[in-house]
């Protein structure tokens, strides 16, 4: 057998809910019996208050501020001008077959072609 070690963590998320209204149930608090379960639950409280704060500022919650504003209305335009920089390129390399036998700058004779 070869030497142990740890090769992923994880951490979970438990709630308790009231089922008749959905509300937060009280639970009994956790015993912290060594110094790492206490910096194991200090760092949960950390991710749970970046967790509500990342939500208070969803998209979902609060319009986007002018500079936000600004950046996807460049990034729009950015995309519309490729778009139509790609159409112009695609139409000015097709050439169909009537074009070609319109084209009277195309049915030049070639010098010195030998069959």
């Amino acid at each position: 057998m070869g030497e142990e070690s740890l090769v992923a963590q994880t951490q979970f998320i438990m709630v308790a809910r009231i089922p008749q209204t959905g509300k937060a149930a009280k639970v009994p608090e956790i015993t912290l019996d060594s110094p790492e379960s206490i910096e194991e639950f200090r760092k949960g409280k950390e991710r749970a208050l970046s967790r509500k704060q990342r939500a208070a500022s969803s998209l979902s919650l609060i319009p986007p501020n002018n500079d936000e504003i600004q950046y996807m209305h460049n990034l729009y335009l950015e995309a519309k001008d490729m778009k139509i920089q790609k159409n112009f390129i695609i139409k000015q390399s097709t050439i169909s077959a009537n074009e070609v036998s319109n084209d009277n700058s195309l049915k030049k004779p070639i010098d010195n072609f030998k069959w």
